[in-house]
Parts: C-alpha cells; sequence; structure tokens
C-alpha cells in the first residue's frame, strides 16, 4: 500500500457546532492588527498573507463531530465513525469520483448519536451504483443507523436510501484484512460499548 493520507472531517464530541460572529470577528481582528503595515491592495495580497497567519489566526477546527477519512492511492475510502463531518467527506468524495461508482469503508468505534448522526447527510448513500460497508462490533450496528432514519426522526429510511448497504459485526481482538488496511478492533474505556 502507498502512503496515507489522513484528513479530519469532524473532531467534535457530542454536539457539533460552527464559530459564532462573535470568534469570526476576533479571528479577523486579530488578523488585522497582523496584517498593520503590510501593503494589501489585491485579495491575492490578502490571499497570500492569511495563508501564512498562525493556525490560531487563519484556521479553524473541531465544528464537526467524528468523522476521519484515510485515504491510499488505489484503496477504497475508508472512514472512521460517520459523524456531522461525513457530509462534507461524502461530498467530496463524489466531486473526486467523478461520477463513478464508489466503495466505502466505515468503521464505527461506537453507536453514540455524534458518531453516526452524519449518515443521513452522506449523499453516496443515496446513488444507486455506490457499495457502503459500515463495520462495527455492536450488536445493535445495522439497528442505530435504521432508529437514526425511522420515522418520524427522519424522512427518509434507510431501506429507501440507493447505494448498496451492509452492516457487518467485526469480533473484538480478532484481526481482519478489509479495504488494503489490516484492522483489529480493541475494547475502550468510554461509555456505550466503545
Amino acid at each position: 500500500m502507498s502512503a496515507i493520507t489522513v484528513r479530519f472531517w469532524g473532531t467534535r464530541g457530542s454536539l457539533p457546532m460552527a464559530l459564532t460572529a462573535q470568534d469570526v470577528r476576533e479571528k479577523i481582528a486579530h488578523a488585522l492588527l497582523a496584517a498593520s503595515g503590510t501593503p494589501i491592495d489585491t485579495i491575492e495580497q490578502a490571499r497570500a498573507f492569511t495563508a501564512q497567519l498562525p493556525f490560531s489566526g487563519g484556521n479553524t477546527f473541531g465544528g464537526n463531530s467524528s468523522c476521519v477519512e484515510l485515504k491510499s492511492a488505489g484503496a477504497p475510502r475508508v472512514l472512521l465513525d460517520i459523524g456531522s463531518g461525513a457530509r462534507p467527506a461524502g461530498i467530496e468524495a463524489l466531486k473526486e469520483l467523478g461520477g463513478k461508482p464508489g466503495e466505502f469503508h466505515i468503521f464505527m468505534s461506537h453507536l453514540h448519536w455524534d458518531h453516526i448522526m452524519g449518515f443521513p447527510f452522506f449523499t453516496p448513500a443515496y446513488i444507486p451504483g455506490h457499495h457502503i460497508r459500515i463495520y462495527g462490533c455492536h450488536a445493535e450496528l445495522e439497528h442505530a443507523f435504521r432508529r437514526q432514519q425511522a420515522a418520524p426522526s427522519f424522512p427518509v429510511e434507510l431501506s429507501r436510501m440507493g447505494a448498496q448497504l451492509e452492516f457487518i459485526r467485526l469480533e473484538p481482538d480478532r484481526a481482519y484484512d478489509i479495504a488494503g488496511y489490516r484492522v483489529t478492533a480493541r475494547p475502550q474505556a468510554p461509555g456505550g460499548d466503545s
């Protein structure tokens, strides 16, 4: 396998949260102060200046709940949890796939809502031709996803999604070869049978 790229689409626990207007104003104020005396007359100059700002002034993190993507050339996409970060991850995947069907492997750490809430907004799940495999060690794995999308909670039931969906139960401490990776689930401390 070639190099693995890791992208964090969501890192917040429990509740997704966007920056507030006050947060944005504070970042702008710090950037303006840092730009004092710097000639910025064009949008290109402004972009170049903001690109060199420290992370705290020019970036943000943590708006979406858990969703981490692993990518390697020639390998199917792997997502670790499917929190609200799954929405932008799915949009980007569709752009990169360019209309071709995709294969997605989703590994669930546990079934708390913040770790599954993005699936109803994961666009590839609605498109026929895509194949989505969801893995976890939990007896309630498929039930949790179905319950989340059942009436009255969501208008589209899981059975009406166009992609081929599979739920695959893994055993803790057993090694599996999946999507080009060697995967072994291990029990963790957080509640909810993680």
